[in-house]
């Protein structure tokens, strides 16, 4: 039987969220790697369960999550409302996008609407924080 795009998307949280828990278990966060960048202010794409997961772990650090990007406004998580890219004009410092799959049009999207590195959680949770080309 052929994977469809969902049961990669799902194999990958897999991967990502053990990894995340292996990091855990031995101490170390996410909250911490992203705050470790010196980043103030970041914004979140993608307001699935990996996005509230990472509001969860940002929670207690000096790192503030400024606005959630989503392709539809649609809710609120928190104090903070579901944006477009087009709608949220804050300045960040850096982007992290929450579906390992997101499409290319979507961050290329991003990545010249803010001056900032755009990454992926994968590269966060693996503890390589590197920009989108």
């Amino acid at each position: 039987m052929e994977k469809t795009k969902r049961d990669e998307m799902i194999e990958e949280f897999y991967y990502v969220l053990d990894q995340w828990l292996t990091m855990l278990e031995n101490g170390k966060s996410v909250g911490a790697i992203v705050q470790e960048t010196g980043c103030k202010n970041i914004a979140i794409y993608g307001m699935g369960a990996m996005a509230r997961h990472l509001l969860y772990a940002l929670k207690n650090t000096t790192v503030k999550v400024v606005c959630v990007l989503d392709n539809v406004a649609r809710e609120y998580y928190g104090n903070i409302r579901t944006q477009t890219v087009s709608e949220c004009n804050e300045t960040v410092d850096l982007v992290i996008y929450t579906n390992p799959k997101e499409d290319a049009q979507v961050l290329q999207k991003i990545v010249q609407k803010y001056e900032c590195p755009v990454v992926s959680l994968v590269d966060v949770v693996f503890d390589n924080i590197y920009p989108v080309d």
